[in-house]
């Protein structure tokens, strides 16, 4: 696998939205500039944070050119992923919590799953960390890919996964160009967003591995 992604020049764009979670912010930012593919742009977007959180992100600018960082008003998460999406250049675009992580093969076998089964969205599932297992633990997950391709016409995807979120996946730009997500919606609003785009798309490819961390 990784002979083969050497080869490849496709630009992945992260975006992370942040607010008020520099005690976890590190942690996140850290395991996506690990990645094992190393051809990213990793977008935070602070949403008005009060806490260390802006000073830590352009920390991060400052030290790793493949960080950008965008400082608003709080307007929620929606905004902000709204606005990272605006400033995206990647051929692959991925969404990742702020107090969450991410395995260093994440990136690597999502986009090289969605090559070699010729697929824009191709998903993985998520490890769910309690408090004591999220700080004790390194998470270094050797990870495996075994990919098979689902049809979404033959295959009730929404409902037969539960993770229907937009951590945990990787989309093709393509499919997102004239999809935002609707910031009047609290709740869900990642769902509903995942689904719009689902729609756009003939099948999805899906990794069994839990390569995305997600803190509860």
């Amino acid at each position: 696998m990784q002979k083969y992604m050497k080869n490849q020049k496709s630009l992945v764009s992260i975006i992370m939205p942040v607010y008020n979670c520099g005690d976890r912010l590190r942690r996140s930012v850290d395991s996506i500039l690990r990645q094992t593919y190393k051809n990213l742009q990793l977008i935070l977007i602070d949403d008005g944070s009060k806490d260390d959180s802006p000073s830590i992100c352009d920390q991060y600018a400052q030290k790793d050119s493949r960080v950008e960082v965008i400082h608003q008003r709080n307007a929620g998460v929606s905004a902000a992923r709204n606005c990272g999406l605006e400033q995206t250049r990647g051929e692959y675009v991925a969404f990742v919590d702020a107090d969450d992580m991410v395995s260093e093969l994440y990136i690597e076998i999502l986009l090289y799953t969605a090559i070699i089964t010729d697929t824009k969205i191709s998903t993985c599932e998520a490890l769910y960390c309690n408090v004591d297992y999220y700080e004790n633990s390194n998470l270094q997950m050797k990870a495996e890919i075994s990919p098979w391709l689902i049809k979404v016409e033959d295959y009730n995807f929404m409902e037969s996964w539960s993770h229907a979120t937009v951590w945990g996946a990787l989309f093709h730009s393509s499919l997102l160009y004239d999809i935002k997500f609707d910031t009047s919606i609290l709740v869900g609003e990642d769902a509903l967003f995942f689904a719009n785009v689902l729609a756009k798309c003939k099948n999805v490819s899906y990794v069994s591995q839990k390569l995305y961390y997600y803190y509860i």
